[in-house]
């Protein structure tokens, strides 16, 4: 169960992105904190912008993917009372790209906008 999470700011097309970097496991034991951080994020007006970057994560479970779900759920619930909320995923590897194909997931969110420009082969 190792799992790391990082807050960053990046400032990309004049407008403040905040970057949750994740590596490791996104799963039953992990995910709480990456929902709790989110929720903090959503929960804060002068963010405009959430990038997830989950380059680093090498396995995220049922969990986990539940966990991603509810973050663009409470974010569109934002964006349609407030107006402009977004949320994106950035870089994919292989293995969580193909999870997102098969569950769908990749419907749902904008992917691979990475604010540091490294993008999936």
């Amino acid at each position: 169960m190792v799992f790391s999470l990082r807050h960053t700011q990046v400032v990309m097309d004049e407008c403040l992105v905040d970057v949750l970097t994740c590596k490791g496991e996104i799963d039953i034991y992990t995910s709480p904190r990456l929902k709790e951080k989110a929720q903090v994020l959503l929960d804060d007006e002068d963010v405009e912008l959430i990038e997830l970057d989950i380059r680093g994560v090498r396995y995220i479970d049922s969990t986990g993917l539940a966990t991603m779900l509810n973050i663009h759920k409470q974010a569109s619930l934002l964006k349609s009372s407030a107006g402009g909320f977004r949320i994106r995923i950035g870089t994919l590897n292989p293995l969580i790209r193909r999870i997102f194909n098969v569950t769908g997931l990749k419907k749902k969110f904008v992917l691979d906008h990475s604010t540091t420009g490294r993008f999936p082969e």
